[in-house]
């Protein structure tokens, strides 16, 4: 078990016990100011209720071999806040048996964060609670100007006029990202398309080079997450808006 310390303005709990999506979503909540208390197992879950009493409930449907909506009716007798599944399971009678029985939304973990994080709030906003935090920290847009994608140079300017930090292959997968719009790039397009071979799941060149990329934009704009993992498929530019970057 992991809790943060310091109390959220809007108390998050997520039940998770694949530690490598924990980590990525508690991260991530973090980059927009939300602090989660993270639980990996089902054992201790009313105790923990009742000792953060949480806003929002983040449930993994299948805890080690528990399926967590069968305890969707014993938690409505004790925690009156809002409740998410979270799942890889696309059975349409799970979401039903979900809804009827206490989850206020039932989401897949294939989604990106930034659509998770929208409907998390959305979910709050229903239950009249309010995830104030709509940014992340100010650094997330420049403000001295605007970010340059040289693609004759295989180069990325940031707004004060320094170079980030990065290769010719990472630039190739950046720009690949960059082009999606924010949409998801499968592993498998990367591989082919930026180190020109198919995608070996053991091979983490991608993977690699992604946090590198992170890295150098860490010194731009923080802590913010620039790129989005979305589990099982790819990445997701999330840096920052590209309406006000000059592309040469």
């Amino acid at each position: 078990m992991k809790s943060e310390d310091s109390a959220p303005q809007v108390a998050v709990m997520l039940v998770e016990d694949d530690p490598v999506y924990a980590r990525e979503l508690c991260e991530f909540l973090a980059d927009y100011s939300i602090k989660t208390t993270w639980l990996d197992t089902l054992t201790d879950i009313y105790v923990e209720l009742q000792r953060h009493a949480p806003n929002l409930l983040i449930l993994d449907q299948f805890i080690g071999r528990r399926d967590s909506v069968s305890l969707l009716g014993e938690l409505r007798k004790v925690f009156d806040g809002a409740i998410v599944i979270l799942t890889g399971n696309q059975e349409i009678v799970d979401r039903i048996v979900a809804l009827e029985t206490g989850a206020d939304d039932f989401m897949s973990k294939q989604l990106v964060p930034r659509e998770l994080l929208a409907r998390f709030r959305a979910v709050l906003r229903r239950g009249e609670h309010s995830l104030h935090a709509d940014a992340p920290a100010p650094t997330a847009e420049p403000s001295l100007g605007k970010w340059v994608f040289d693609r004759r140079r295989a180069t990325v300017i940031a707004p004060n006029q320094q170079p980030l930090q990065i290769t010719r292959s990472e630039f190739r997968l950046l720009v690949e990202l960059v082009d999606a719009d924010g949409a998801v790039v499968l592993r498998e397009d990367l591989s082919a398309h930026v180190l020109g071979r198919p995608y070996d799941p053991s091979d983490r060149s991608v993977d690699n080079m992604v946090s590198r990329i992170r890295k150098a934009f860490t010194a731009h704009i923080g802590a913010t997450r620039s790129i989005s993992a979305v589990r099982g498929k790819g990445y997701a530019f999330a840096a920052f808006s590209l309406q006000g970057v000059d592309f040469v």
